[in-house]
């Protein structure tokens, strides 16, 4: 068991100010909960919120198992720089179209092809060189289009020529490795440049590159295979002139590149001094390619050794597999805690805080005999407003169980009936009485202090001052 945090982002430092900003929390409502006249639950609710904040802590910190992979041995990257300035429409694949051969770019197709069909799985990236360099194809594991782009290769169109080096295409193959070197570092990459290695730009590629500070030896570093491909023969040969959209009839008589200043064919020779010193830096075999019999079969530059490639182990990946579902489940259910006793602090809230519903006075008239009435009403109630007769409330309860004789001290009249509807022979003080009625009889010969001569004792129908 290891730790690995989650947050990729922040790491440790993110994950120990998480730590001290629930640590401060807690701390802040441990001074509210923890205190010697708190409530004896709130030491649950303090405990329950700090082993949720040691979970929380926990599954950020990552703890996981490391776990050691195999990836497949298909992961192989194949990048392809492909020369097509017009030199390579030098007539000299097989001695040329008078004896059944063709161009250089004729061969540089068949190469590619069977490039194509040795790494069937592998991802493909292309480069074409003329008198700039760019990717035309990103790498991609899309067979078709791959065929698609060696059909159709064409040389430069030649009015569009300007002259151009190996080099020119060396900025933007350092910029592809390395970056497939950082983002897939397991990965196979396999380089083949396809070309006759002519500069003709007077030095002005290789200049940029120096410039840009990258070189082919930087590469050998990060190229796992592949090979330079030359192609032409020592003699050279003639280049039969391009133009997009421009198909000669087949009677017709090929115009040729012509030399500068003159109206002479040009004659292309390859420079496979370049090449081999390309190929040196790179750590890769060089091999001439002309379409005769002495060309060398293709699988000698095709059958990769992939097995040697990974021998480095870089097959194998080490990862941590992330054991936090345990933890997940306990934060869970202090969730869930947290929240029924959210819920029931709201319930308890509501109920304390919850205004005093009005209750009436209920009197029912009672006793065919004695005339005594028996009052009744809700514990907490209050008689409402004043009546229209001016009369005030008497706040509803009963007078247990029997009279009350003479004055009632303190003005209250608790809890029960007055037996026989009659208050004898004194007064109420304070002129309340709290917590019930006296229900339908007489006060006589007495007065309720505090309310007025003509005024009555609500609820009882009689008036003050006396029994009529």
């Amino acid at each position: 068991m290891s730790f690995e945090p989650m947050l990729n982002a922040g790491g440790w430092p993110l994950v120990v100010l998480i730590a001290v900003a629930l640590a401060g929390a807690l701390a802040w409502s441990g001074y509210w909960l923890l205190r010697a006249d708190a409530d004896p639950g709130s030491r649950w609710t303090w405990g329950r919120r700090a082993a949720l904040a040691m979970v929380t802590v926990l599954i950020l910190s990552g703890p996981s198992v490391p776990v050691t992979e195999t990836r497949p041995m298909s992961n192989i990257e194949i990048y392809l720089v492909v020369d097509r300035t017009g030199s390579m429409a030098a007539e000299d694949w097989a001695g040329g179209p008078d004896n059944g051969g063709g161009t250089r770019l004729d061969g540089v197709r068949q190469d590619l092809t069977a490039i194509r069909d040795a790494f069937p799985a592998a991802r493909f990236s292309i480069i074409a060189l003329d008198s700039a360099a760019a990717r035309e194809l990103p790498l991609t594991s899309d067979f078709d289009a791959v065929t698609s782009w060696i059909n159709s290769l064409q040389q430069e169109p030649t009015t569009k020529s300007s002259g151009s080096s190996l080099e020119r295409a060396l900025p933007q193959l350092t910029q592809d490795l390395k970056s497939s070197s950082e983002n897939t570092p397991e990965a196979a990459r396999i380089v083949y440049i396809l070309s006759d290695g002519e500069a003709t730009d007077d030095g002005v590629g290789a200049s940029e590159a120096k410039a840009a500070g990258v070189s082919w030896s930087q590469l050998s570093a990060v190229v796992d295979g592949g090979a330079v491909l030359g192609y032409g023969t020592s003699e050279g040969a003639h280049m039969r002139e391009f133009e997009v959209g421009q198909t000669p009839a087949p009677d017709d008589e090929p115009k040729y590149i012509t030399e500068p200043g003159t109206s002479q064919p040009a004659v292309s020779v390859p420079d496979t001094k370049e090449l081999q010193t390309v190929a040196s830096d790179m750590g890769l075999p060089y091999f001439q390619r002309t379409g005769g019999s002495d060309d060398v079969p293709t699988k000698d530059f095709t059958d990769v050794n992939v097995q040697e490639v990974f021998s480095d182990g870089r097959e194998r990946s080490n990862r941590y597999t992330y054991f936090t579902w345990p933890l997940g489940l306990a934060a869970a259910v202090l969730l869930i805690w947290e929240l029924a006793a959210l819920v029931r602090a709201d319930r308890a809230a509501a109920h304390v805080t919850r205004p005093a519903a009005d209750t009436g006075p209920s009197g029912d008239a009672a006793g065919a005999s004695g005339g005594s009435a028996r009052g009744t009403a809700g514990a907490a109630g209050a008689v409402g407003a004043p009546g229209g007769d001016g009369s005030m409330p008497i706040p509803v309860a009963a007078v247990p169980g029997g009279a009350v004789p003479g004055a009632v001290p303190g003005g209250a009249v608790p809890g029960a009936v007055v037996p026989g509807g009659i208050v004898p022979g004194g007064a109420v003080p304070g002129g309340v009485v709290p917590g019930g009625a006296v229900p339908g009889g007489a006060v006589p010969g007495s007065a309720v202090p505090g309310y007025g001569g003509s005024r009555g004792v609500p609820g009882s129908g009689a008036p003050m001052g006396g029994m009529r």
